[in-house]
């Protein structure tokens, strides 16, 4: 092979293992907060590409969190201007070197001032993110919420769900917890819970002979061991999605119990925070629904680092098993869509 072929060759390959690049986020989490305490908030930009500087509004209900004070992270010069009369900040801050990967854009301290139970919105309302060069950068927003609690409440929730993958069932701030009854509801014509897996809890049992119907119920409890105190996984949720792609439905918890490890079993108080699911198609790469040669096509745009096609499904693009999401993917599809023999079988 003559030098120039070789140089190509190696071009190519290098050129095409490019790894996908998942879509720009801001986002701000949800936060349960004691009456009267006071929390430090990251606002979080994950999947930077050459971040030089962003512009970020939050509104908030000033009758529930008051807001004294934005602190830096892991950006430059910042700058900031409070109103808790209107319930709103602005944040300013730049990177001259360019960001990338994940950063902390900011940290602004939360105070919970209204009753308990009362619940405030944590809405990024206008942002604009740009490189270094001042090119604007898309972006998608996660919006939060602040809620004020009692003292010594814990909280049971579950997060947020794409395609195939597994979500913990999460236990925060829990006192001597010895026992946990939960039934998780879902769309079954959304999404269908293949397996259950213990968490840190001495025994987890399932029962998944009502998937079809919508639920699952799971019971956990100690026995040689005391009961778990602080931040505990209740049990890990596998799922995998039944409808068409870009499908949502809610994951609700329901608790029949959660008593503490005494003989007497002693109720512990809590609140509840469900998550969300949505179904990713196998194959359908651009969010559209459909799973056609047009898919493919997006995802060798993508890996080739094409203009308008940063964003992809990644639990959706990775279809021919080798684990990883490169150009063998998008000629895989594409032999899928058009039915040639080997290749029936989306992995």
């Amino acid at each position: 092979m003559s030098g120039w072929v070789r140089l190509i060759c190696l071009s190519v390959i290098v050129f095409l293992s490019i790894p996908p690049v998942p879509a720009t986020t801001i986002s701000i989490a949800d936060f349960d907060v004691e009456s009267g305490s006071t929390i430090t908030a990251p606002i979080r930009i994950t999947n930077a590409m050459i971040l030089g500087g962003c512009e970020i509004n939050i509104t908030y209900n000033s009758s529930v969190v008051y807001m004294s004070g934005v602190t830096p992270g892991d950006m430059d010069l910042l700058a900031y201007n409070i109103d808790n009369e209107s319930g709103w900040v602005y944040v300013n801050a730049i990177n001259v070197s360019g960001q990338n990967g994940d950063a902390t854009f900011a940290c602004i301290n939360l105070t919970a001032v209204g009753d308990v139970a009362d619940v405030s919105p944590l809405n990024i309302t206008t942002a604009t993110l740009f490189d270094i060069d001042y090119n604007e950068i898309s972006y998608m927003v996660c919006n939060g919420s602040f809620t004020v609690l009692p003292p010594g409440v814990a909280i049971i929730s579950i997060g947020n769900g794409i395609g195939n993958m597994t979500l913990p069932i999460a236990i925060e701030d829990g006192v001597n917890v010895g026992a946990c009854d939960i039934t998780l509801l879902f769309n079954a014509s959304v999404v269908n819970v293949t397996d259950v897996t213990g968490g840190d809890m001495d025994v987890t049992m399932a029962n998944l002979e009502h998937v079809h119907e919508g639920f699952v119920r799971i019971g956990t409890y100690q026995t040689d061991n005391p009961g778990l105190s602080g931040n505990i996984t209740f049990a890990n949720v596998t799922f995998e999605p039944v409808g068409s792609s870009g499908d949502t439905c809610s994951l609700n918890l329901s608790v029949t119990t959660f008593k503490d490890a005494t003989p007497e079993g002693k109720e512990i108080l809590y609140i509840v925070h469900n998550g969300t699911y949505t179904a990713a198609l196998n194959g359908d790469v651009n969010g559209d629904s459909v799973v056609d040669i047009h898919d493919a096509m997006y995802l060798a745009k993508h890996i080739l680092g094409k203009s308008g096609y940063e964003w992809i499904i990644v639990e959706a693009a990775e279809v021919d098993g080798s684990g990883e999401v490169d150009i063998a993917d998008a000629m895989y599809l594409a032999k899928h869509v058009l039915g040639i023999a080997g290749f029936e079988e989306l992995r």
